[in-house]
């Protein structure tokens, strides 16, 4: 059945407001022990959680510090996005009839994504316990032990 002629179809758009966001538990939980304590404060104080977060997010300096921003980074960074991306920027340059690789491309990030790159561990050299070896005197010892 076609949805213009049905009477009872709903007309009705679903509204979005591009201003909300979407907590996680543990940031919601965060607000509102800030909350409490604020409400602490004064019994005739009345703050809402919007109202907080405002607050918290006009005090604070107009530009993430570099630490900040490379915990962000450590945090949000997914290769196989970064990889799309990579992609969509070589076939852009080729429409566009630059000579571009991905090679170039991840060189130009790759200063940015440096501090991602996680120290090897360094190997534990074995012990030599030359004390702990029996002594070998047969030769059926000695092929044992190869």
């Amino acid at each position: 059945m076609d949805r213009s002629v049905d009477p009872l179809a709903s007309t009705k758009k679903r509204i979005t407001y591009p201003d909300r966001i979407t907590l996680d538990l543990a940031a919601l939980e965060k607000i509102n022990a800030w909350l409490d304590q604020v409400m602490t404060l004064s019994k005739g104080l009345r703050v809402t959680r919007a109202d907080l977060v405002n607050w918290l997010i006009k005090n604070q300096p107009d530009n993430l510090l570099p630490t900040q921003l490379k915990q962000i980074e450590t945090s949000y960074f997914d290769p196989v996005k970064h990889a799309q991306w990579a992609l969509a920027q070589v076939i852009e340059a080729k429409a566009r009839g630059e000579s571009i690789t991905l090679k170039i491309i991840n060189e130009g990030v790759q200063n940015l994504n440096e501090g991602l790159q996680r120290p090897k561990r360094l190997r534990r050299k074995r012990a030599v316990t030359n004390n702990l070896e029996p002594a070998l005197g047969s030769d059926d010892q000695t092929k044992a032990v190869k």
